[in-house]
């Protein structure tokens, strides 16, 4: 069927995963980054998240949408 619609089988088969849902860490994130009124980058957020005892990475940070 793949070859006569000139569709690769992994397009056929594929079956798109549910999204996981946001966590704590995500929560905390956009809390602390809200509450300092959108002037905080991620190392400031970094900091915030390491007094609350929370250690997550600035690319993580970063890749949270604001």
């Amino acid at each position: 069927m793949c070859e006569v619609l000139l569709l690769p089988g992994s397009t056929y088969y594929y079956e798109e995963t549910e999204r996981q849902a946001e966590d704590d860490v995500t929560l905390n994130i956009v809390r602390i980054f809200h509450k300092s009124r959108p002037f905080h980058g991620a190392r400031k957020v970094k900091q915030g998240l390491r007094k609350i005892g929370r250690i997550v990475s600035r690319s993580r940070i970063g890749r949270v949408s604001w």
